[in-house]
């Protein structure tokens, strides 16, 4: 079973403790998509990331940008690299990536970018819709809270029309937003967060 390379992520940044990890995804009117990650990460817990990472996915190496270029330049996939920067502020480093997607589709589809998934819908509109799973009984295990209580993953999609519906909170009439908290992720049924235009 292939395991996207975002749960993989997430899952080494949870082991790690104190992270942030922003999505942010811009649909273009021609099936086209730039999507922009961004993982904020102690200083101290860069040894944890790496050594997580060597041992589930040794391709995938956050903090090298030539390993982030053989993981996102995938012609098979239409998807290219677009920037690659390390930004060091006070004991974090933040990790930005941004990756343009020719064919949207295929590129979620994929499952690179975890269990996105864009359809057109029978009313002719199109929906981009991303569940995030839960963590059965992981709110009564103390330790695994008091692990994560700093995490912030958030999520923002920009639309090329007019959105119609959405689960999330609208910023204006094409981009919504979501910010999940432990929550919403531990001990919950699974959140489907998904947008309309």
């Amino acid at each position: 079973m292939k395991v996207p390379l975002i749960a993989i992520l997430i899952s080494c940044l949870l082991l790690c403790g104190c992270f942030e990890m922003e999505e942010k995804i811009v649909l273009g009117s021609d099936g086209s998509a730039v999507i922009t990650l961004l993982y904020t990460i102690r200083d101290d817990q860069i040894p944890a990331v790496n050594a997580f990472l060597e041992t589930t996915m040794p391709k995938v190496r956050l903090f090298d940008e030539a390993a982030m270029k053989s993981v996102f330049n995938r012609k098979d996939l239409d998807l290219e690299l677009r920037s690659y920067r390390k930004i060091k502020r006070d004991n974090t480093t933040t990790i930005q990536i941004i990756v343009l997607a020719l064919n949207a589709d295929k590129a979620f589809k994929s499952g690179l970018f975890g269990t996105i998934k864009m359809e057109r819908l029978e009313d002719k509109t199109r929906q981009l819709a991303l569940t995030v799973p839960n963590v059965p009984n992981a709110g009564e295990n103390k330790e695994l809270v008091q692990l994560c209580k700093d995490i912030k993953v958030s999520l923002e999609i920009h639309t090329p029309s007019s959105i119609k519906h959405t689960t999330g909170t609208k910023i204006n009439h094409k981009t919504v937003a979501w910010k999940l908290d432990l929550n919403q992720i531990f001990g919950k049924s699974l959140q489907t967060m998904s947008v309309q235009w």
